[in-house]
């Protein structure tokens, strides 16, 4: 008779490659980031879901978003399935054998039991404690040092953010001044008679607020900015106090400077929070504004049917007025889409630095006990420095890179 074991192990294999399965389903490749899903592609989002239960709680949200018919963008479900898929392997990567034998013991001892063999559970029971045991004493040097942890905690929720799309603030900002043209545009042309002035309301209304979510979105990457020079700031003085010459033994001095990279984190981690309420706030006005674009496009569309008949397309007696008015509504168009990505973008973001949150708050009390600072841990100081200054100016091109 074969064994067949459902270790925790290979649940979390076969849900990666759930992911995977559905990655190569979408074929992002073929999609541009920006463009919103379409029925397709979420029936096949719905289709894999089914009977799949979601680990990370801000891909759930977002799947449930596309099985709810929300807008969602190409490139915001990618980004979170693939900061799911990195996240679970790495989880999956850091786990213990201590504790992969615990996991196979119970599973081992739950299948024996199913078919009565008592007696070689205890057998199986006693025989794996051993090996545990050994297992600890054998391997209770190998146990990374919470400086190895730092260094690849840091570099991994750097570079999460980084990979996450968000448009520049100049971008946003600039939207405020097409939603205003584009008002005042409507408002004055004959293809938007019955709507017009209703619809240049909504504009202004719209683009105050679209104005109120760039600026925290630029206050937003001026307190990242601020994060990323505090951490160079602080761990360079952890290396400086450390290298002296002699063995450094002052732990809780080091764990003092990680407290303060906490509150930084959690500094900016509250302008996420606060610019993702902002940009909520201008999505409850971009709805409004959506209807009144709607019915307004109607009209002028009859209008600009009615005036085209019997015309080419580049015909200079069409009206420059209700062709400007056009592609001032396209570009409002764009300021719609961006609100979406963008409020699923910074919600992927705060959820990357509550995990990181959390993980420097163990990482102080590990330190703490830490005996002293070897000169590996001072070299591994030193690598997350170069890779958080690496880091840094990826992130700083971000909110120049996306005119």
């Amino acid at each position: 008779m074969r064994l067949h074991i459902q270790t925790t192990s290979r649940m979390v294999g076969d849900y990666v490659t759930n992911l995977r399965s559905l990655l190569k389903s979408l074929a992002f490749a073929n999609k541009n980031p920006n463009d919103n899903i379409n029925e397709e592609n979420q029936r096949i989002v719905i289709e894999w879901a089914q009977g799949i239960q979601i680990m990370n709680p801000i891909l759930s949200h977002i799947v449930a978003d596309v099985a709810g018919g929300h807008e969602v963008q190409y490139g915001v479900l990618h980004g979170a399935i693939l900061a799911d898929i990195e996240e679970t392997e790495q989880q999956q990567a850091n786990r213990s054998p201590r504790v992969m034998i615990i996991e196979s013991l119970k599973s081992l001892e739950g299948f024996l039991k199913q078919h009565q063999r008592y007696t070689l559970v205890g057998i199986s029971v006693l025989v794996l404690l051993i090996a545990l045991g050994s297992y600890n004493v054998i391997h209770k040097d190998r146990q990374s040092s919470p400086f190895e942890d730092f260094a690849s905690s840091s570099e991994a929720v750097f570079r999460k953010i980084n990979n996450v799309e968000l448009p520049a603030s100049n971008v946003i900002v600039r939207h405020k001044v097409e939603c205003l043209r584009a008002a005042n545009t409507v408002e004055s042309s004959p293809a938007f008679k019955e709507h017009g002035t209703r619809m240049a309301v909504y504009l202004r209304n719209f683009g105050n607020h679209v104005s109120d979510a760039g600026e925290s979105l630029q206050a937003m990457y001026r307190r990242g900015n601020s994060l990323f020079e505090t951490f160079d700031i602080e761990i360079r003085d952890m290396i400086r106090k450390a290298d002296d010459g002699a063995q450094f033994t002052d732990t809780e001095y080091i764990a003092k400077r990680m407290a303060v990279l906490r509150d930084e984190v959690k500094r900016y981690q509250h302008k996420v929070s606060e610019t993702k309420g902002i940009v909520l706030t201008a999505k409850e006005t971009r709805d409004l504004a959506e209807k009144a674009l709607i019915e307004g496009r109607r009209e002028g569309e009859d209008f600009l049917h009615n005036e085209t008949k019997g015309k080419q397309k580049d015909d200079d007696s069409i009206s420059p007025a209700v062709r400007n008015a056009f592609a001032e509504l396209n570009m409002v168009d764009a300021a719609l889409k961006h609100l979406d990505s963008m409020s699923h973008s910074l919600e992927i973001i705060n959820g990357f630095l509550a995990d990181y949150n959390n993980e420097l708050m163990e990482l102080e009390s590990r330190i703490v006990v830490h005996k002293s600072v070897t000169r590996r841990d001072i070299e591994l100081l030193w690598t997350t420095t170069q890779t958080i200054k690496k880091q840094h100016a990826l992130f700083l091109k971000k909110n120049i890179g996306h005119s």
